[in-house]
């Protein structure tokens, strides 16, 4: 009798556990040219983490304790994203595609080595960098057009994406490593 028993509660105490845990799965992609992003981590707060596979999913297993914490994704050269409210009441969270911002960090390694009185030389490095400064807003523009038309469809309803500050301006005051994109989910768009 005692058997039963301690199978049925140890059945019904596994049940409790697994159901405190959420699985959340994507697959995470640069929003400027649709190429997929491999090998890189997804975390919460620095303690549970996946990587990202080849072609650009993850799953990632945490306890719903953890929901109350912000998903990061991060990888280099990009902007890390950061997705919060994440739902406490499912238990498997498919965020779809997962857009990443590509910083535009266009520094080339040039230098002309224009001597004094060389000014063909000069002539050659301010029409290169004025080229360089144009392809460079043009970039920007693309990248802020990008963020704007975003859209999530998640659970029925559409999200999109929230900047810690404009893209544009970002670009020409500031260190990009501090720029974020947000995915609020408790606030879809048109609330």
């Amino acid at each position: 009798m005692k058997k039963p028993c301690l199978i049925l509660l140890f059945a019904l105490f596994s049940v409790f556990l697994f159901s405190q845990k959420v699985t959340i799965i994507g697959r995470v992609y640069n929003l400027l040219d649709n190429k997929i992003l491999e090998f890189y981590s997804i975390y919460f707060n620095n303690k549970y983490y996946t990587t990202i596979d080849t072609s650009g999913k993850f799953i990632l297993t945490v306890s719903k304790e953890m929901l109350k914490d912000s998903l990061k994704i991060r990888y280099p050269g990009f902007s890390e994203l950061i997705i919060i409210n994440l739902p406490k009441e499912i238990n498997n969270i498919n965020l779809g595609d997962v857009p990443m911002i590509q910083l535009n960090w266009l520094v080339p390694m040039v230098d002309f080595f224009c001597g004094k009185h060389d000014f063909l030389c000069r002539r050659r490095a301010k029409q290169y960098w004025k080229k360089f400064d144009k392809k460079q807003k043009e970039n920007n523009l693309k990248t802020t057009k990008s963020i704007e038309a975003y859209r999530l469809r998640f659970n029925g309803k559409i999200y999109k994406l929230n900047c810690s500050e404009d893209y544009l301006k970002f670009c020409n005051q500031k260190d990009l490593r501090d720029f974020h994109i947000f995915l609020d989910l408790m606030k879809p768009e048109g609330k």
